[in-house]
């Protein structure tokens, strides 16, 4: 994930953005990696890394 987020800031996207279940344990890898959660849906958060500050 790391790898792709490094990618992602060299090619110079601003942000990115996933969805992930609110069940799965990688919720909280996805906030450690500085994602937050832009809306929440009934089973599921939407989350966005910011990679241009």
């Amino acid at each position: 994930m790391q790898e792709m987020i490094a990618l992602l800031k060299n090619k110079g996207y601003e942000k990115v953005s996933l969805s992930v279940n609110k069940d799965n344990y990688a919720y909280r890898m996805y906030q450690k990696l500085g994602f937050q959660v832009l809306r929440e849906q009934d089973e599921d958060y939407m989350m966005v890394l910011a990679l241009q500050e």
